[in-house]
Formats: C-alpha cells, structure tokens, sequence
C-alpha cells in the first residue's frame, strides 16, 4: 500500500531470459486490463514508471539449464511531495519547457494539434501558447503532462512526458534508450543536431532537461470590471490558475483564466467581454441569430425583452448587409433559412424607419419592385434565404407585420463599452494558427478573449496582399480584415523554402507570421516523414510495396540522401526507387540497409550510394522477411486510404522484371529526404 497519488519506479537491473523458450515479461502500469507491454529481451527499457500507484509485472519462463540469469528488478516509490506539480491535479498546473515525450520522441507545437480528435479545445489559448511544451490542460485531462508526437490529420498519438526527471538510472540523469549511440555519432559529427534518431541518444548528446524549479507569485490584478471565483490567497504556485467572472448584473458569460507564470501573472485587460455568452460582437452592437420560426410581432417582443437595447437587428448600410451573408455562409446551412430584420413602413408614402425607432432607413436591398410593395399590408422586412433560386439570395422582400408567417430572426443589443482584447498575446496566437478566429475548436475562446484581433472591433485597418516576385495569393480577396486569412504558394517555376502559406491579418493591419520565401531552386526536403512511427502490423515477406500517390512521390529531381523507417525486429530492407512510363513501372534503383529497431530511424545513404531520382518518381519498400517494417494493414478497412502497387518475389534481384498488377491496402512506416540536383 502506497500514498495516494504515489507512483511506483521499476528499474532493471539485469534482464537475461531464453528466446529459445519464448520466455518473456509483460507490464501492466495503467489497469489490471490493459494491454500488457511486452519487454525487448535484447532492448529493453531501464526503466518503467506507472502512471499511477498500479504496476504489474508478469514474468513467463520454460526450464532452462544454460547460462541465463533471468530477471532483477527493484522498485521504489514516488511520492506526491517529489514531483514538480500538484500530484492532486495530475499535473494540470505544470507550465514548464519539458519538450520530449519520456520515450524520447520531440513533441509537436500544440498548434499543430488543434484538428486532432482529442485536442483540448476549451484550453485552446493556453496551448497554442505553448509552444510544444508538455502540458496536462484541465479541460481534458490525462494522469501526468503529455505531449502530442505524431499528428496525422485527426488522427494523432500523444505520449506521457517526465517532466519531473522521475526517471533517473544509476548515475541520477536521463538516459540513452538507444544502446550504440557512441558509434552512432562516431558515424556522423552531425548526428545530435539532424539525426531524426538523436533524441533516443539523450545523454549522449549532451542534452538536459529544463529545471524543475517553480516560483510563485502574489495575488493577481483583477480588472475592474471583475471578481475572483473562489477564496483568495496570498501565494500562488507557478502554473495555478484563477478564474475571473464578469461583476455586471445578468450578464452571463464564460469565465475568464488568468495563469501564474515564471515572470508573473498573465495579463488580463477586463473581465467583461462586449456581448454575452452566445453574442457575436458587432461594432458597438452585439447580434444573435435565432433559429426557432416566429411571426414578426413573436420576434421582436423576443428581441425586446433580451435588453433594454434589444431590437431586429439593423441593416444599416451595405457592409452590414455583407455582413450577414458572410457570417451566414461561415456558419453554415443551419443558418441558412430566410430571418426577420429590422425595418417598419409607417404608411403608404413612407418612410421606412427601423423597428422600435423614429430613425428612417436610407439603405435598402429590395431584389425586384414586386418585393418592395410599398403597402401597409407589406410593413416588414424579411432577409431571403441563401438557397433562395433567382439570384434572390440575401436580398430584401416585404411581409406582413400582422399576418401569420413565421421564420427565424435576427436580434440586436447594444455592446459593452469599449472593444478591445482581453490577452495580451491575441496576435500571438493567430501567427501560430491563423485560423484561431473561426476555426470551430478555437472560435468561443477568440469571442472571449480576442475581440479586436479578430475583427469585431470597429475601424480596425486591414491587411493588402503583398507584391512578390516569386509567389501569389491563392485565397479570393486582395484585401482582409483582422482576423481573416489570406494564403499563398509559390509560382510556377519557384519552389517552397520557408515561410508561411496561410497568414491571419493582424488587429494593426499587418500579416502576421513569416513572409514567404520560394526559390528558383528547391531545397532539401523530407517527404512522409510523418507516415515514420510504430505501427500495428509488419511487412509480409517478399511482398514490394510502391508509394503512388499524389503527395508521397518524389517532388523534384535530385538524388536520395536518407531513407526514414521504423522497424519492428533488425532485419534486411530495401529502399525502392521506380519511374513510372505511362504503362509501366520502370526500377531505376535500390538501397539495402540491415535495420535498426524500435525507434523512428534515418539512414544516411554514403554519397556513392545516393539514388539520382527525377519529379514524380516512385518510392518502395521490399525485404525477403517478415516482421521487419512497420505497418498499418487497412485491407477490409471502411476506408483504404492506402492503396498501393505491390508486387511478389523471392529476391531483390528479381525485382526488375517484375510488374506490379496486384494492390495492397498497406500504410508503411517509410519516408525520404530529397536533395536537389541534376538527375
């Protein structure tokens, strides 16, 4: 029996069991019913810390009278008191820089993780922040700080991180998890700074992890427009956060985070946002489109009683009417039908003044003279559905202010107070993930916190498309307003070197992020780099597998410098190279490497080896055993995202003559790095 929020450390001490027996030894550190994690007798771990106090360790051996010692373990325990953060809250308040998953894989920025499946969008701004620093947000939790390691669309895995330095062998560091690192950077002087693999070499690299140390801060500076939610204190740990509510009466929205920091707290300009909770910010107005069907006299007795400045909302001119439509369109066709706005006939002669108003309209978008009868049994205005036939779409019709006809409505209230933004770092977050603004995972947070960077602020300046010799804007508008996005690719002839594709508009009218940087001649680049990672299944045996598809095909010409792989057991494999004719699928080349293990790998082909490729060549994997690379078998799977040529023989050598009739639906775990140069 351990104390609650203890963990347990296993470390190895010896590890010697017969293959021949097929003895082995199986761990359990999250639940009785887990999966167990099988050791490497001939690579294993030197250590293993559970995830909570459950650790569970079951050992497997026949009668064997040779030489093998067995197995030696000792296991101690971790208390709550020794790890960098609150053991009560899993580590939800460590912000610290730990930026290696503890199977020694570099994490992925945060905001390259938004459209995973799991991401945790209520803590969007503070992750994003973060750059890929190991975090445990509060929202979605898990038993310890992770990170995300491999990020492939939605689909994406994430790994426990050792922030606290738990796991510590002998000599109280870190340690090498890959077992020739000496020979390794012996290879190759450039290994601890581009070797895909250098992480798994931790120690002897001569990296270290961040310190462990927290500091503290006082209590926060409240706006005052604000009240803590909960006691005070006087001492706050690094990483703590309180949460700030809005002080006015009957106005109801989400509660704001201020985060205590190594330099201090965060910064936290009002706790009020301008419109409610469920409110788009407008100017100095706030609008809500509602979906239930209502008559016109139902509709605005609902719009009035929301707020002293309740109405139909106000088309006053034609950006307001734009507007409309554009925020019709970004949300979607459930906001798609015909509304009620704002807008009444006093009499037959007019004028027309806004609902609840002696003002008179002066902009209007009748679509015929037919939808502008001019009659007091047509005193209303109904906006037209986007869907409407006739290129009526978001005009003007006149109806019946008395009479039956219900649709959706569109209400208007007054803003509070100035418009500005809550955090300090808005722009920060959108040139880290442009699509901050509206993307669906992002979108309640920039309402909440992020205002005038994201365009609801009036008057804000916007961002032109700039001139370039060497790229082009590939998104519709020349000109965008805070928040929006515009993109860019290179032009015909260039190619890509840095910068960034997609740039958001910045509340001072700057894009933000990188410039784009394309260049007459294209620089080394890593192609399915990401498809590199441990896989469920492996290769058959004498099975070639080619990676046609748009995407993973050779961009440029130029010759191979490295293969990228992740093998299950060593073993023999070969790197492919094939050119496609138009008929058929022509060898052009191979490389034949004996793998390692267990880990994401980068061969470095020597300079003679290199294969020279040309644009849209065709990469492949053969090797004549089984158990080796690593793959995803999707064959009977509702999707085949992974169809390939494959094609059957019993040797290398036989390849050539071979012709690849048959398809496969196999997700391998192989990349490239291309260099460019005359093929």
């Amino acid at each position: 029996q351990v104390p609650q929020n203890s963990q347990l450390r296993l470390t190895f001490n010896s590890l010697e069991l017969s293959t021949v027996n097929d003895d082995e030894v199986l761990i359990r550190r999250y639940h009785q019913w887990q999966e167990p994690y099988k050791v490497d007798v001939n690579n294993y771990p030197y250590q293993l810390i559970s995830e909570k106090s459950y650790l569970d360790v079951e050992i497997w051996t026949g009668y064997d009278t040779t030489t093998k010692k067995g197995v030696n373990f000792t296991v101690d325990v971790i208390l709550p008191e020794d790890l960098c953060y609150n053991a009560s809250s899993n580590g939800a308040d460590y912000i610290g820089s730990a930026s290696i998953s503890e199977t020694y894989e570099p994490c992925l920025p945060w905001s390259k993780a938004v459209d995973c499946a799991d991401f945790p969008s209520a803590d969007a701004e503070w992750l994003i922040s973060s750059s890929n620093y190991c975090r445990n947000p509060p929202s979605r939790p898990l038993s310890q700080p992770f990170c995300y390691t491999l990020i492939n669309g939605t689909n994406c895995e994430k790994k426990y991180c050792d922030v606290c330095n738990l796991s510590e062998y002998s000599t109280n560091t870190p340690i090498d998890v890959i077992k020739k690192c000496a020979a390794l950077i012996a290879a190759d002087p450039t290994f601890c700074a581009t070797s895909v693999q250098r992480f798994g070499c931790f120690v002897s690299c001569n990296y270290t992890q961040p310190s462990t140390s927290r500091g503290t801060c006082g209590p926060p500076t409240i706006p005052s427009d604000g009240l803590l939610v909960g006691t005070p204190k006087s001492v706050y740990n690094e990483g703590e956060r309180v949460q700030i509510r809005c002080s006015k009466v009957n106005f109801t929205q989400a509660t704001n985070v201020m985060l205590c920091t190594s330099s201090g707290w965060s910064t936290l300009t009002k706790a009020c946002t301008e419109c409610p909770l469920g409110w788009v910010t407008y100017g100095d107005r706030c609008f809500q489109y509602f979906t239930d069907y209502k008559t016109w006299n139902a509709s605005r007795a609902t719009c009035t009683s929301l707020a002293s400045s309740g109405t139909l909302f106000r088309v006053k001119d034609l950006t307001d009417q734009q507007m409309i439509r554009d925020y019709k369109a970004n949300v979607g066709s459930t906001i798609a039908h015909g509304n009620w706005i704002s807008g009444r006939l006093t009499s037959t002669t007019g004028p027309w003044v806004f609902t609840d108003s002696s003002i008179t309209m002066t902009y209007f978008n009748w679509t015929s003279t037919t939808s502008k009868l001019v009659c007091l049994s047509y005193d209303c205005i109904k906006l037209i559905a986007e869907y409407e036939a006739g290129n009526n779409q978001g005009g003007w019709k006149s109806m019946d202010c008395e009479g039956t006809h219900a649709c959706p409505y569109m209400c208007q209230i007054d803003s509070n107070g100035l418009c500005s933004n809550k955090l300090s770092f808005c722009d920060a977050l959108l040139a880290a993930f442009p699509t901050y603004c509206f993307h669906a995972k992002t979108v309640s947070g920039s309402d909440l916190y992020c205002a005038k960077s994201c365009g609801d602020c009036p008057g804000s300046p916007s961002c032109s498309t700039p001139s370039s010799a060497n790229y082009t804007r590939t998104s519709a508008s020349a000109t965008i307003k805070p928040g929006q996005v515009m993109t860019f690719d290179c032009k015909p002839g260039y190619y890509y070197a840095s910068g960034d594709k997609a740039r958001a508009c910045s509340s001072t009218g700057n894009l933000l992020g990188s410039e784009l940087v394309c260049l007459a001649q294209p620089s080394s680049v890593d192609v399915n780099l990401n498809f590199v990672r441990k896989r469920p299944e492996v290769l058959p045996a004498k099975l070639a597998l080619l990676l046609d598809k748009a995407g993973y095909r050779v961009p440029f010409s130029g010759k191979i410098s490295t293969w990228y792989y992740y093998s299950r057991t060593p073993g023999n494999l070969n790197f492919l190279v094939y050119r496609n004719n138009g008929t058929a699928y022509n060898y052009v080349g191979a490389n034949s490497i004996t793998s390692d293990a267990d880990y994401r790998w980068g061969w470095k082909v020597p300079a003679a080896n290199q294969i020279t490729v040309q644009a849209n060549d065709i990469v492949g994997v053969y090797s004549t055993a089984a158990n080796i690379l690593s793959v995803t078998d999707c064959n009977g799977a509702m999707e085949l995202i992974c169809v390939y040529p494959t094609a059957s023989a019993n040797t290398l050598a036989e390849l050539p003559t071979k012709s690849y009739s048959t398809t496969s639906c196999l997700c391998p775990s192989l990349g490239f790095r291309v260099d460019p140069g005359n093929s």
